[in-house]
């Protein structure tokens, strides 16, 4: 890891250490998705993995404000290498968590990896702009659901905050 701090910059070396640190969280989620869940999270997530899972998508967010402001031609293997596959798994398990709660704050999170991605599909389109377009989806959808759910259960409590973040989001251009 020095070698690569010493050729590449500081910045490089983190993202490729932060990489490495996606990569395994992600495969913890799907250890961790296969063991029987605690009854006291009401999920069929076990807490174990859902833990992980918000760790995983923590270190991708920080990944992609990294990205935001580097500029390398190693860049491009980067985005191929780690983070068009690692944060799916851990995506899609907050995504279910959101369904099967019909929490809004799970949304935040969700909405938050969308926003970060958003920020670096720009200069990476070609690697991003698909992994962007079924992020926004997945969001749409869970946003759709928990406003259906809360409107059909009539809650009134989370309405306020939900309004807030239950907006679906614009489609990047050429990608509808």
């Amino acid at each position: 890891m020095e070698e690569i701090r010493a050729t590449a910059g500081e910045t490089i070396s983190e993202i490729f250490t932060r990489a490495e640190r996606i990569t395994g969280l992600a495969i913890l989620t799907l250890i961790y998705r296969t063991i029987e869940p605690d009854i006291a999270t009401g999920t069929v997530l076990s807490s174990q993995c859902i833990s992980t899972a918000l760790r995983a998508l923590s270190e991708h967010q920080e990944c992609m404000r990294l990205l935001e402001h580097t500029e390398h031609n190693m860049m491009d293997f980067y985005v191929q290498w780690a983070l068009l596959s690692a944060p799916f798994v851990p995506y899609i398990v907050i995504f279910c968590l959101a369904i099967e709660t019909s929490s809004s704050l799970h949304l935040t999170k969700l909405a938050s990896v969308v926003h970060a991605t958003e920020k670096v599909a720009c200069n990476y389109n070609d690697a991003y702009g698909k992994q962007l377009a079924i992020f926004k989806l997945m969001y749409d959808v869970a946003c759709k659901w928990i406003k259906a759910k809360n409107a059909s259960s009539g809650t009134r409590g989370t309405e306020s905050y939900s309004t807030q973040i239950l907006s679906p989001l614009k489609q990047p251009a050429g990608t509808g």
